[in-house]
């Protein structure tokens, strides 16, 4: 019999983990779809524009309807479909992949502003055009009787990175180890496992991700008519 080389062992186990982290999120999303709702504490967020469409029935979507899955919001067109959505939310995995990627964020969230500790997406505050994570119910209380505490510590809480370091998935908040200085961010354990093998093989197309996205985060921001918000922008 011939013997499997060590390098493409470790290769597919690598695969295994990354795909099987993906479906262990899957019945987490669905309650997240069911039970998330806007903080009370919060003034009601304004309207936005939306680029995307309606992942039912494929029409520009108001920005003022969306639900949540997996932790993220997607956008309708109507309640309607907002509804059905939220009934079968596997029935539309393709449309939804292709709004997310319409609207494929500049940096994501991976701390919590009050605690440092890496975010639970299940415990948040709504904005405008994001949502405000945090690492549990009670550092969202802290946030909330006082936000100009916290203020300071926001952009810490984000990376450019808004990419698996290994492949194109989303990245993780609490999978993460350190590369040559940089903290990069991973969708589950195997994937960072895939990079201790050969960091150089994945550190400049992190570099080049990182550093694109900061460019255009740092110019959108320049140009918002209310910097002082620009946190609610992903």
């Amino acid at each position: 019999m011939r013997s499997t080389p060590a390098g493409s062992r470790r290769t597919t186990h690598a695969v295994i983990m990354c795909l099987s982290a993906l479906l262990m999120l899957a019945p987490v999303a669905r309650a997240q779809v069911a039970t998330a709702t806007s903080h009370p504490a919060l003034a009601p967020a304004a309207k936005s524009q939306v680029s995307a469409l309606c992942p039912v029935d494929h029409r520009s979507v108001n920005a003022g309807v969306f639900s949540r899955f997996r932790g993220k919001r997607v956008y309708f067109c109507g309640s309607a479909c907002r509804e059905r959505f939220d009934r079968a939310p596997d029935d539309f995995a393709d449309a939804l992949r292709a709004q997310w990627a319409a609207l494929k964020p500049l940096r994501v969230q991976v701390k919590c502003p009050v605690t440092g500790r890496p975010i639970d997406r299940s415990v948040f505050v709504e904005a405008a055009d994001s949502d405000l994570y945090f690492a549990d119910a009670a550092a969202r209380a802290a946030w909330v009787r006082d936000p100009a505490q916290y203020a300071e510590r926001l952009d810490a809480c984000f990376t450019f990175q808004t990419t698996c370091g290994t492949c194109e998935n989303e990245p993780r908040a609490g999978v993460w180890r350190e590369f040559g200085g940089r903290t990069v961010y991973f969708c589950c354990p195997g994937c960072m496992e895939r990079m201790k093998q050969d960091p150089a093989a994945f550190l400049p197309t992190i570099e080049k991700q990182v550093a694109a996205n900061e460019a255009a985060w740092r110019a959108r921001s320049e140009s918002a008519p209310n910097p002082d918000a620009s946190w609610r922008r992903p």
